[in-house]
């Protein structure tokens, strides 16, 4: 987690690039997930940019995170997201981190694949995420 603490301002100072990049990036994967999103995409990145700014503070409290997780997971479900489509959401986001945060090094990239995992996985009404406090 500290190595996603420590990248997060380079993610936010890039925010809306990232925002960008990582629709992008899951859109080219599949034109079902396309057709789900109706608001404006910049409203959207941004409030996706705050959904991860939020989380990567709130898992180093794993209880109030589980809960908030379940509650995104249960109103994307209701958009009409689908199991399928966490695999290519999280494909898309590793990639994005991967382009605009690689230069920090394969451990930064990691870390965040990790954060991706635990977070999708909880969004996803999976398995308890697992405790990434002192990691």
């Amino acid at each position: 987690m500290l190595l996603v603490q420590n990248s997060l301002p380079d993610l936010i100072e890039q925010a809306d690039a990232f925002a960008a990049e990582f629709y992008r990036r899951f859109f080219a994967k599949s034109e079902e997930i396309r057709a789900l999103f109706h608001r404006d995409m910049s409203a959207q990145g941004r409030m996706l940019v705050e959904m991860l700014r939020s989380a990567v503070y709130a898992l180093c409290r794993n209880d109030e995170t589980r809960l908030d997780v379940a509650d995104l997971g249960r109103r994307h479900r209701g958009y009409g997201v689908v199991a399928s489509h966490y695999p290519i959401m999280h494909s898309a986001l590793v990639e994005t981190v991967q382009g605009l945060l690689g230069g920090l090094g394969q451990p930064t990239v990691a870390a965040w694949t990790r954060m991706f995992d635990t977070l999708l996985a909880g969004d996803a009404g999976g398995a308890h995420p697992p405790d990434l406090v002192g990691e």
